[in-house]
């Protein structure tokens, strides 16, 4: 699930909330971006939100995951972070988080997949607790590494759509550049 500005005629601010599934995709534009317009996005669909960490997405009561791009986007700033303990932790988490995406195309081995999850573990615990960016960079989902590993099961289903929204919905200007 993800929404993006959708200048109409004149400028007007409107968005599009895109909900993607492997069968279909759902697009539906409303005037706002607020739990109001989620819902009717939605409607009575109650499957796993894949989403940003928006407040209103946050606040889903069934299962959610965070996007893998934003958790990756995260993670690349923090690896530029002044602070060294910060960049080591931003470059751990960008490395893993990619190698993740790539088991897209290539699935590992059972071996090479339990090494990744046991790296991932202790990137998690080594940071969950502190009170720097790392800390607080580190996802609450991240934290419940499981949903990492639901997630990475059905990689292999979602890549191609991510690939897909990520060049379909490349935001232009208002001349269309």
């Amino acid at each position: 699930m993800d929404k993006i500005p959708w200048y109409q005629k004149y400028g007007i601010l409107q968005w599009l909330w895109v909900l993607c599934h492997k069968k279909a995709t759902l697009f539906k534009i409303h005037t706002n971006r607020n739990a109001e317009a989620f819902y009717a996005s939605i409607e009575k669909w109650a499957g796993i939100l894949v989403s940003d960490n928006y407040t209103v997405y946050c606040k889903w009561i069934n299962l959610r995951q965070t996007c893998l791009a934003h958790l990756i986007r995260s993670a690349k700033k923090l690896s530029t972070n002044p602070e060294p303990e910060i960049a080591k932790f931003g470059t751990w988490a960008q490395k893993e988080l990619k190698l993740l995406v790539s088991m897209a195309h290539a699935p590992p081995t059972n071996g090479q997949w339990c090494a990744f999850y046991a790296r991932l573990c202790r990137l998690i615990a080594l940071n969950k607790d502190r009170k720097d960016q790392a800390g607080r960079r580190t996802p609450g989902r991240w934290r419940n590494s499981s949903a990492i590993f639901g997630f990475s099961l059905k990689l292999l289903v979602w890549m191609p759509l991510i690939i897909w929204r990520k060049e379909c919905f490349v935001p232009q200007s208002s001349g269309g550049a």
